[in-house]
């Protein structure tokens, strides 16, 4: 070997070690940088001798990280669908809540005991009627707030919809700037883009398609593409207020669309959960509030039908419209009671008021069991996602290594420079 290969050997040596001791540097910097992916140093041979750096590798594993935002987005249909249910379930409250639906109910009933026992007794029976305007604001009260909800989540949907673009965009702009990098590094932009589908995946789950030139795209696991060559576009047409008869089937509200077509939202993804709470969790809290509220004007109806205590304000039956009747004043409160009980073997209206407060409850209780395991595996995951993250210890082990690696290359310059300097003494 000559003197000449001997210092371009070790010229590239001392090169490498120091672009591979800007790597570890880097990692280490950003070991607790979110979405960061670990670098690495690809490092080739060279035919003449010596060696040079050929790229910055970015180190992540991208079927765990599918797996990771698969997770991601059911943990955040979870919360988005479990914060909805504790706000229904607020509204109708618990069973040892004062202000509580079943609290109100039993608070009527007692009313109409106190009353039966002296019905001339004109105090009580203005205390009856007071209970029964208590009862009828409660239920209304309840009613409009599920419609709240339902309104919040379709501002929220508009919201979750113009976040979907501005990701698609972004990731798009991020993929035709990699795809033009020439060879440079494009560690950062990787990052970048992979906070973006991050975000994205919690919306809406997806699924990650490598494309020539380091491009992705990226498809929901039904099969609907959001972004290839393009990003998708997509759009809503919001309602500013949802009144309780409006829904999906009655053609009242609409559907998120996809380049101008239905999207099809996946079952997870807190787009799908915001959606089933406008369209499923929401009406079906009215359409049980509507129920025993039908329940609760039939049974306060006397059998002539002139003596009512409850009855519906506007021709919906429904229980925004509750209202008490003057006639009211005029009604039997045994005959209340009666009708109130059951029939022989029936349900009494306040033990249907009680079982509606529980299953609320109990769905709240299945939803956070849910959303425990869900979070459990999210986190399992990511701690086994171990490629993609910052071992400081194992890159202070490399950094040795490079040290060492650099000292030798320096001393082989040394060694080849005194050489070098003793023949041209001799010449």
């Amino acid at each position: 070997m000559s003197l000449t290969s001997a210092f371009n050997n070790a010229s590239s040596g001392l090169t490498v070690a120091l672009k591979a001791a800007g790597v570890v540097s880097s990692n280490l910097a950003n070991a607790l940088s979110e979405n960061y992916g670990r670098r690495e140093l690809t490092v080739m041979p060279l035919t003449e001798g010596g060696s040079v750096a050929s790229r910055i590798v970015r180190q992540v594993d991208e079927r765990s990280m599918a797996q990771i935002r698969l997770s991601s987005s059911e943990t955040a249909g979870l919360s988005t669908s479990l914060f909805a249910l504790r706000d229904i379930d607020r509204l109708f409250g618990g069973a040892d809540d004062p202000g509580s639906l079943f609290a109100v109910a039993s608070k009527f009933e007692n009313s109409l005991i106190e009353l039966s026992s002296q019905p001339d007794a004109t105090v009580r029976r203005e205390r009856m009627l007071f209970s029964a305007e208590t009862l009828a604001e409660k239920i209304t009260s309840i009613s409009k707030g599920i419609e709240s909800i339902r309104t919040d989540a379709e501002k929220e949907i508009a919201k979750t919809v113009e976040s979907l673009n501005h990701y698609l965009s972004g990731i798009s702009d991020l993929n035709g700037a990699i795809a033009k990098s020439h060879g440079q590094n494009t560690a950062s932009l990787e990052d970048a883009r992979q906070s973006l589908i991050d975000k994205l995946s919690e919306i809406v789950p997806v699924k990650s398609v490598p494309r020539d030139h380091g491009r992705i795209a990226l498809m929901t696991p039904k099969g609907q593409f959001l972004l290839d060559q393009s990003a998708a576009l997509f759009s809503f047409e919001g309602r500013g207020l949802i009144a309780n008869h409006q829904t999906i089937e009655a053609g009242d509200l609409e559907l998120p669309r996809l380049n101008g077509s239905v999207f099809k939202a996946p079952e997870t993804g807190q787009l799908s959960a915001l959606l089933d709470v406008r369209d499923k969790t929401g009406p079906s809290a009215l359409s049980q509030l509507d129920g025993i509220t039908t329940e609760l004007v039939i049974r306060t109806n006397s059998p002539a039908g002139n003596h009512s205590v409850f009855g519906f304000s506007d021709d919906h039956d429904n229980a925004s419209d509750l209202t008490v009747l003057p006639s009211a004043t005029k009604v039997d409160p045994v005959e209340m009671l009666t009708s109130l009980s059951g029939a022989e073997g029936g349900s009494s209206f306040f033990e249907i008021v009680g079982d509606l407060s529980s299953t609320w409850s109990s769905r709240i209780w299945r939803e956070e069991e849910m959303m425990v395991s869900a979070s459990a595996e999210y986190e399992a995951l990511v701690e086994q996602n171990s490629s993609g993250t910052v071992d400081t210890d194992q890159e202070l082990q490399t950094l040795i290594r490079i040290e060492k690696s650099y000292a030798a290359n320096a001393k082989a310059l040394q060694v080849v420079g005194e050489m070098l300097d003793d023949l041209l003494r001799i010449g």
